[in-house]
């Protein structure tokens, strides 16, 4: 299932959950190519802002320049994510029991 959308500046993702989380990207909404995140279930948002894109789940906090290569800021045992956005100069997400994450 669809879980979220984000225009980049060079391409549209699209993330998903299964067996692992999953992204789409396209520069033309024609071809798309798909890229699959190790060890990550699912993701619940996308976001987009200085030149990257993140995304947001039980297993934390990634993100990715192009949405193919996905890094992780942050691990799913130190933050389950539920929302994110790109606050004009960082990413903020939230998380369960209330949590913050304010990126750099």
């Amino acid at each position: 299932a669809i879980t979220g959308v984000e225009r980049g500046a060079r391409c549209l993702a699209v993330i998903g959950d299964g067996t692992t989380g999953v992204t789409l990207t396209t520069t033309d909404l024609v071809s798309w190519t798909a890229a699959s995140v190790p060890g990550t279930t699912f993701f619940r948002n996308v976001a987009f802002g200085g030149d990257r894109f993140a995304v947001v789940g039980p297993d934390g906090i990634l993100v990715s320049p192009d949405g193919d290569a996905w890094s992780s800021v942050v691990s799913g045992a130190d933050f389950q994510g539920g929302d994110i956005v790109w606050g004009g100069d960082r990413f903020v997400a939230v998380g369960q029991a209330g949590r913050v994450y304010v990126g750099q």
